[in-house]
């Protein structure tokens, strides 16, 4: 049975040509002064273990506040090779807009089945005086 193994939000992903996987300024948090807020370029980074078969995934991030959608992707594994059965996907966002502060949350689907989640804090800050 298939497991959701790591999920992180990083600064930037690297694949080198190896195809080992860097991430680089890892958080789980976002700060602005001012919503809404357009974030730099910024990376998910997931992945899996004991994938048997050709399978579909989905990514998607919500506000928990109104579970209004802030992105969502969707792909599909397709050459899995029985000595190995670990899939990483990186996936690179150009920009994100937050509309406001609050708890978002990512969410790994695969088959349509909840795999895991992970907590993202956008947090507005407050000027000092």
């Amino acid at each position: 049975m298939a497991k959701l193994t790591s999920l992180l939000y990083a600064d930037h992903i690297i694949t080198e040509d190896n195809g080992k996987k860097s991430a680089i300024g890892i958080f789980s948090q976002i700060s602005s002064f001012e919503f809404p807020v357009i974030t730099l370029p910024w990376g998910i980074y997931f992945s899996f273990a004991d994938i048997e078969e050709k399978q579909k995934f989905k990514l998607d991030m919500v506000s928990l506040d109104d579970q209004s959608s802030i992105l969502s992707f969707e792909g599909e594994f397709s050459n899995v090779k029985d000595d190995d059965r670990t899939i990483e996907v990186s996936i690179m966002l150009p920009n994100v807009t937050f509309k406001k502060p609050g708890v978002y949350v990512g969410r790994v689907f695969l088959e349509g089945k909840l795999l895991g989640e992970k907590v993202l804090l956008v947090k507005k800050i407050e000027p000092q005086k």
